[in-house]
């Protein structure tokens, strides 16, 4: 069995995780379809905790665990690239740095829009503005450049895996 033989089994456990979070899902499907009518302190706020509210379960279990509940459904696991132990916090938040620091960036831009009035989210049907598209251009990409650095090396290390110093394997 080859232990780093674990993409599959990610991108199974990213579905189980995202079943994890449906209930969320359903409540912010109608939060957003309220926006319009509900106070704009409420808004802002559900924004930034739907905006953190992943990373928190990503790097909380992975810290504590190793592993999201979807990785512990399919069976794999976060460790140190020493393969000797499994990753800390610290680690668990390197894993989550670029798309968080993304978040953090896009935040302060989509609660301005928020608080102005302006921001798509509170118009139905309305687009999103340049700089959100964009900020969703680079996501896509960096989503893009993890997979293509994940099946381009024997160990399948994502480029989280290099920045956290992680490796994935079956248990």
């Amino acid at each position: 069995m080859n232990k780093y033989g674990t993409f599959w089994r990610r991108f199974w456990a990213g579905w189980v995780d995202s079943f994890v979070f449906l209930p969320v899902y359903i409540v912010n499907i109608h939060v957003m379809n309220c926006a319009s009518s509900m106070p704009v302190i409420f808004f802002a706020l559900w924004y930034v905790t739907m905006s953190f509210l992943w990373y928190g379960y990503s790097i909380c279990l992975h810290g504590k665990y190793g592993q999201t509940l979807g990785k512990m459904a399919l069976k794999v696991k976060v460790l140190d690239v020493s393969e000797s132990r499994q990753i800390g916090f610290k680690q668990a938040i390197m894993r989550d740095a670029p798309p968080l620091i993304l978040t953090i960036a896009l935040l302060p831009h989509d609660l301005n829009q928020i608080f102005n009035g302006t921001s798509y989210m509170l118009h139905k049907g309305a687009m999103p503005d340049k700089v959100s598209i964009v900020l969703g251009f680079i996501a896509v990409g960096w989503g893009l450049l993890e997979v293509i650095t994940m099946l381009s090396n024997s160990k399948r290390r994502a480029i989280h895996d290099f920045i956290a110093k992680s490796v994935v394997v079956r248990i």
